[in-house]
């Protein structure tokens, strides 16, 4: 069997991916989430203005 692989003379594999084009995309996956944490808290914010905006209608 040893006889037969080393017969197909195959190239060696290479990753589809180096190194830096890993670092590349955590990198990108880290920013996006970043920004996502970011909207999140905007729309928070906007949600609590909008109930306290809400509530003071009522009150008049």
């Amino acid at each position: 069997m040893a006889a037969y692989l080393h017969d197909l003379e195959m190239e060696p594999w290479e990753p589809p991916l180096d190194r830096d084009d890993v670092t590349a995309i955590i990198n990108g996956v880290f920013e996006a989430n970043v920004k996502l944490v970011d909207l999140k808290d905007e729309v928070v914010a906007i949600r609590r203005l909008l109930e306290d905006d809400g509530e003071e209608e009522e009150e008049d």
